[in-house]
């Protein structure tokens, strides 16, 4: 995404015109060179341009705007710096099929087109010393309280089954965003740090996924 950023310094307008033509560059950039498009893999993403936010005189105010694009489940998380995590959007088209990410690019429709069901644009504001991760959902999906064994029940849900869940799905979503902010707050109560981050949560994921990970390599 670094290449929009010069067309955007003038016209904060035209940020989400200049994410999306980014969007564009990569998928066509995937399909680049491919003689055979069968070969072509696909990819979800989620990119963002950070921008200070100016008062009077153009004066910065402490405070940054963060715009972003999301196709498919990448999901973006803000680290308040006054404390608490924020889930800035879990944008799966289908949040109850972890195989369908809602939305890919690269060769996934007919006539080269890309996944585009749930393409979105977000703006949110940020401060001084937040800090932003964001994360693809091979790591974020480690994070939902279905796919770490816990019940609908654990969460105060009014269902015995997770398969139950499409009649409630505003309510499930709420409560498993609710779960996994305060899952968070737990993991870095005591110190936090983009480094100590990455690695509290490439750690959980690891661990979360030992097992069928062993499985799978000796079977």
């Amino acid at each position: 995404m670094h290449a929009v950023l010069p067309k955007c310094k003038k016209n904060a307008n035209s940020i989400p015109e200049e994410l999306l033509r980014g969007c564009a560059f990569a998928h066509y950039n995937i399909m680049k060179g491919e003689e055979d498009l069968i070969d072509v893999g696909t990819t979800t993403l989620l990119g963002g341009i950070i921008v200070p936010v100016l008062r009077s005189g153009d004066h910065r105010s402490g405070s940054f705007e963060f715009t972003f694009v999301t196709i498919g489940d990448c999901r973006a998380f803000c680290r308040k710096a006054s404390g608490g995590f924020v889930d800035l959007e879990s944008h799966r088209a289908n949040k109850f099929d972890p195989t369908d990410p809602g939305g890919r690019i690269g060769l996934y429709v007919e006539n080269e087109r890309p996944d585009l069901r749930n393409i979105a644009f977000y703006i949110t504001e940020c401060e001084e010393d937040d800090i932003l991760f964001v994360v693809s959902d091979g790591v974020h999906d480690n994070f939902d309280p279905q796919w770490m064994g816990l019940k609908p029940k654990d969460l105060n849900l009014p269902m015995e089954a997770w398969e139950e869940n499409v009649k409630n799905a505003e309510e499930v979503t709420e409560k498993k965003h609710k779960w996994v902010q305060d899952l968070l707050e737990k993991m870095f109560k005591d110190e936090v740090s983009p480094q100590i981050i990455t690695r509290r949560v490439v750690e959980h994921a690891r661990s979360l996924t030992k097992r069928g990970r062993e499985f799978t390599e000796q079977n």
